[in-house]
């Protein structure tokens, strides 16, 4: 147990490309992978919060039951528009942007019960982080700009309280991304999922989230031999923002966007694809320990 806390205490609440050795966790519970990899710290949720989130849980996943036909939509269709009408960015989203390079994902209109197997937001567009810790604003920017809300990183990292340790998971009160996004779109739409990811739970709320229109944040924690995003070094620990722009075959592949591509503060940026897909299984497995903002 003594080792467990110790290691526990050795990792940030932020996201940053470089290994962390010191910080104090805020956590409510720690939680065991099977492999003893990452330990998942439950982090708070005021009364509010958490009375959203399940709303928006449950919809998520009566909106893939609709969409493989297992429910009627007529109902999930109501049950959406009451929750984006109450919860909802009051900015407009940005449907169609042909500069999109190499998503090999087409654009569709949000479709709140559709069939379709696949979408994606083709206004999200990827951005280089301007240093090697940016990777939370990058996120942030890409992101608020698919709503056509324009910010620089530097006044999403203000936002945020990056600082050269990265972007917080959670500060200690509340969840910086979360807060920075809701508070640019005007809305209450991003929730928390976190820490111990399931991965259908995962693939849930990124259908959801895209078929509504609104990207995702990802926070990766990836540990050496384990799962990586495309193109991260495998033998080292990473933590990292991205932003989760599509799906495809019915959100079992996650399409997303990579900051390090073009980051010249990066060393193995060049390794990095602008756009890639991964199976969201594999995604879900490098979020866990942290989570999505959708």
């Amino acid at each position: 147990m003594k080792r467990i806390k110790s290691l526990v205490l050795s990792v940030l609440a932020s996201s940053i490309l470089l290994t962390v050795t010191n910080s104090t966790a805020f956590a409510e519970q720690i939680i065991l992978n099977p492999d003893g990899s990452k330990p998942c710290i439950v982090y708070p949720l005021d009364p509010t919060s958490k009375l959203i989130a399940d709303q928006k849980q449950n919809l998520a996943k009566m909106h893939m039951d609709a969409k493989l036909g297992k429910i009627s939509g007529s109902y999930v269709n109501s049950s959406e528009k009451n929750f984006q009408d109450k919860y909802g960015s009051k900015k407009r989203a940005l449907t169609l942007n042909s500069s999109k390079p190499n998503t090999q994902l087409m654009s569709l209109s949000v479709q709140a019960t559709s069939s379709y197997s696949w979408n994606s937001i083709s206004s999200l567009l990827q951005q280089s982080q301007i240093n090697s810790y940016y990777c939370g604003p990058a996120t942030a920017v890409e992101i608020l700009g698919s709503k056509g809300v324009y910010i620089s990183q530097n006044t999403a990292a203000s936002s945020l309280g990056t600082t050269t340790n990265g972007t917080d998971w959670y500060n200690g009160s509340i969840y910086p991304m979360q807060a920075t996004l809701n508070s640019y779109e005007n809305g209450y739409w991003y929730i928390t999922y976190g820490t111990n990811i399931d991965a259908s739970t995962f693939q849930n709320d990124v259908v959801y989230d895209i078929d509504n229109g609104y990207g995702v944040a990802g926070d990766a924690w990836e540990v050496p031999g384990g799962p990586h995003l495309v193109g991260h070094p495998t033998n080292r620990t990473i933590f990292h923002w991205f932003a989760i722009d599509g799906y495809s075959n019915y959100g079992s592949t996650t399409h997303y966007a990579d900051s390090v591509y073009g980051a010249s503060s990066i060393s193995w940026s060049g390794n990095v694809p602008q756009y890639s897909n991964l199976a969201s299984t594999t995604i879900a497995q490098i979020v866990n320990g942290r989570g999505i903002i959708w």
